[in-house]
């Protein structure tokens, strides 16, 4: 029996020194996460500041009509931004979501696409051209009152045809943690789940020093030599972000006394390294960029670069975070904030609920007489059919 092919996954890994404030901002260009991990060397200080940060997003039913209908009550009429992010979670090949630009996005199959008639494109994917991507403004004055009253029959055209509710999430992409979304849909059928950290800690480890050097430039003259190096590159920065993994996993393998039978399992821990306590703490559920930037900028707040231990290193963390795949917008670029929210179009996707899209960022913090200079490591990690790197 022949096997199917394994996906075909794409990893990025990024290094260099960057500010304070655009390490923070990494989490505007992810608009939608379902888990967010942070690992680091126990710091009493560090973790009590996290473990304040929580937040909650609501579930409910509702039309798509409503929701547009709604939209001035959470969308800004001027500025492309929406203090609400929604995203549909039915069991159907029809989905859409609201992102923080105030787009609503719509993927949907074939036969939905041609019932709407309003203008999409397909997915430019082999095998994957009967699903459309419409996006749509919800500004009012982004488009004619013509075609507005066009995309409104549209809209209420499908959720008749539906004969049921969207099942949907939503939550505040306000700064305030605990903030309750504008947006309520009609009928009262909404709960509310707050989010609080899950903390563990993990005693008596293999913690690795943080010591990734930036990227090695490859030249043609030198052939070989750069092959060994890129490789050792590789090798160095792929065994750092294993032992994230698994410290998030909570693995035994991380233990100074683990045992293992070596037919069983194998693993070497990142050297050099040290043993001590390490800190583990998760956020589960639907996490506004605001959320995440808050957890970011309080670990960069608290944690002192001059706080070194006895080999003279410094603190660092790793910030894990993982997109919803099901949903039809996963990365908006750095500079969609500066145009008109019709041009704001963002890497068109395959939603699947088996799909990928995480990034884990390493921050070592550096020793320069202020914290101007950060030394980060970033991973991200895409599935198939996924246009953000081409």
């Amino acid at each position: 029996m022949k096997l199917p092919s394994p996906e075909k996954r794409r990893t990025r890994i990024s290094t260099g020194v960057s500010s304070v404030e655009n390490v923070a901002s990494i989490a505007s260009t992810h608009p939608f996460t379902q888990q967010l991990d942070l690992v680091f060397p126990s710091d009493p200080t560090l973790e009590a500041s996290l473990l304040k940060l929580e937040t909650r997003y609501a579930k409910g039913k509702t039309t798509l009509s409503n929701v547009i209908n709604s939209a001035d009550v959470f969308v800004n009429s001027v500025k492309p931004e929406s203090s609400v992010l929604m995203l549909s979670t039915n069991d159907d090949d029809d989905v859409w979501c609201i992102d923080p630009r105030g787009v609503l996005t719509l993927s949907v199959a074939t036969e939905t696409y041609e019932q709407l008639g309003l203008l999409g494109e397909p997915l430019p994917f082999n095998n994957h051209k009967d699903q459309h991507v419409i996006h749509l403004p919800l500004q009012r004055n982004t488009d004619s009152a013509k075609n507005l009253a066009k995309r409104k029959r549209a809209i209420e055209g499908w959720d008749k045809r539906r004969e049921e509710l969207w099942d949907v999430v939503y939550c505040s992409n306000a700064y305030d943690l605990n903030s309750t979304p504008d947006f309520v849909p009609e009928g009262g059928q909404v709960s509310y789940v707050p989010v609080s950290c899950e903390r563990r800690e993990l005693k008596n480890v293999h913690i690795p020093l943080p010591n990734i050097k930036p990227r090695p430039k490859v030249s043609k003259s030198h052939g070989d030599d750069d092959d060994d190096t890129m490789d050792e590159w590789n090798r160095d920065a792929g065994a750092f972000f294993e032992w994230v993994g698994l410290a998030c996993l909570g693995s035994q393998r991380l233990s100074a006394n683990d045992r293992v039978d070596p037919f069983v399992a194998l693993y070497d821990p990142p050297s050099p390294s040290l043993i001590g306590n390490v800190t583990h703490l998760r956020w589960r559920g639907l996490l506004s960029p605001s959320f995440v930037q808050r957890v970011l900028e309080a670990a960069l707040s608290i944690a002192d670069p001059s706080n070194k231990d006895a080999s003279g290193h410094g603190p660092f963390f790793c910030i894990t975070a993982q997109g919803i795949s099901k949903c039809p917008v996963s990365y908006i670029p750095r500079n969609a904030s500066q145009g008109k929210a019709s041009n704001l179009h963002s890497p068109a996707r395959l939603p699947r609920v088996d799909g990928e899209d995480t990034w884990c960022l390493l921050v070592t913090l550096v020793d320069e007489g202020d914290l101007s200079g950060v030394q980060c490591s970033m991973v991200e990690s895409l599935g198939q059919w996924d246009t953000r790197w081409g």
